[in-house]
């Protein structure tokens, strides 16, 4: 079996390392995001020197696991591939939704996941390891809001105003600035009620650091119990090694190196195969 790395990509910053391993070996932070702004060209420096400087290993031949944000576009997906499969030569990339990694790092199948990365927060519920793509909801309060603000993801007061706080100094002007515990209470209104408890009792917060003062504050306003998530990362290096085992190593996730270059197979996305495709 070939080695495989796990790669976390987000718009703010990339972690990798191999999978199996309990942390990520390096973190590179993206200067000034968004990564989806940059060229392949850029891209590939930014890939490059995580895997020289922060694995020092060459990328020929090797297996990729990415976590990808659950609103990945196929227009990333596609430059992740011709960086990955094209310039560096990896073997394959499998595309992977981080919500799902996140469940499994928090030891649950089912939960609702809030992701803050620098330009949308998004707030994902899972069962039973499945996308409800249904109910999934975003607002565009998150890092890059913050900074629009003079604040930080640092302060206190700056995080509280994304989480709780409708009353701002600048009007609403469209749901796309809802607070994220606004996105959280809806979605819990509309998940089928069978469901809801469960998802309810399983709230996860990743992107940030969150005080215990703040904890407290979303739950009550929320009604939701936060569980602690060691992160997308940690959940694909576990399950890094069921996905490779040579009973299922051809899955509908993952692109081999051959067939992106004959151009005979499609970026796989999770949204096209959500019916299908399980952990």
């Amino acid at each position: 079996m070939n080695s495989f790395i796990v790669l976390n990509i987000t718009q703010s910053y990339i972690e990798i390392g191999k999978g199996g391993y309990y942390e990520p070996e390096y973190k590179y932070e993206i200067p000034n995001p968004p990564l989806r702004d940059y060229s392949e060209l850029e891209m590939s420096r930014f890939f490059k020197k995580c895997f020289r400087e922060g694995l020092q290993m060459a990328t020929k031949d090797i297996d990729i696991i990415l976590c990808e944000e659950i609103l990945c576009s196929l227009l990333e997906k596609q430059k992740y591939c011709v960086i990955l499969l094209r310039m560096l030569q990896c073997s394959s990339v499998t595309f992977i939704p981080s919500p799902i990694m996140h469940c499994l790092s928090s030891g649950t199948r089912t939960g609702l996941v809030i992701n803050i990365d620098y330009c949308m927060a998004t707030c994902t519920p899972i069962y039973d390891l499945r996308i409800m793509d249904h109910f999934l909801k975003s607002t565009s309060r998150a890092k890059k809001w913050l900074l629009s603000r003079g604040s930080s993801e640092a302060s206190e007061d700056g995080l509280h105003s994304i989480f709780i706080s409708d009353d701002m100094e600048v009007p609403i002007v469209d749901a796309d600035e809802k607070s994220i515990n606004s996105l959280i209470k809806e979605v819990l209104r509309i998940v089928p009620i069978d469901t809801r408890s469960s998802i309810q009792s399983n709230l996860i917060i990743s992107g940030i650091s969150i005080s215990p003062t703040l904890i407290a504050a979303i739950e009550k306003d929320t009604e939701a119990q936060i569980i602690k998530c060691l992160g997308s990362w940690q959940g694909a290096s576990l399950y890094s090694s069921i996905l490779y085992r040579s009973d299922i190593k051809d899955n509908m996730l993952r692109i081999t190196r051959e067939s992106f270059l004959e151009r005979d197979q499609k970026i796989p996305d999770w949204y096209n195969n959500r019916f299908e495709a399980s952990v």
